[in-house]
């Protein structure tokens, strides 16, 4: 449809991240340190590295929301 934008139907790219424990190995080879990632839809690292599962969620859920609603 003329006059649309053009990135409205292209998923926004936060909604994607998955937590991932990167061991030393793989992390290595991605050139980042080894631990608790946010990796996008591909595996690539995004987030991180956080010391827990739960601080990678938590900043997974913030960086959806924009960080406005969730304590630091």
């Amino acid at each position: 449809m003329v006059g649309e934008d053009q990135n409205a139907s292209k998923p926004d790219p936060r909604f994607s991240l998955q937590p991932e424990n990167l061991s030393e190995d793989r992390a290595r080879k991605t050139g980042v340190s080894a631990g608790w990632w946010a990796v996008d839809k591909i595996g690539t690292p995004v987030l991180g590295p956080y010391p827990s599962h739960e601080a990678v969620l938590l900043a997974i859920a913030r960086e959806r929301d924009g960080g406005a609603t969730l304590p630091p």
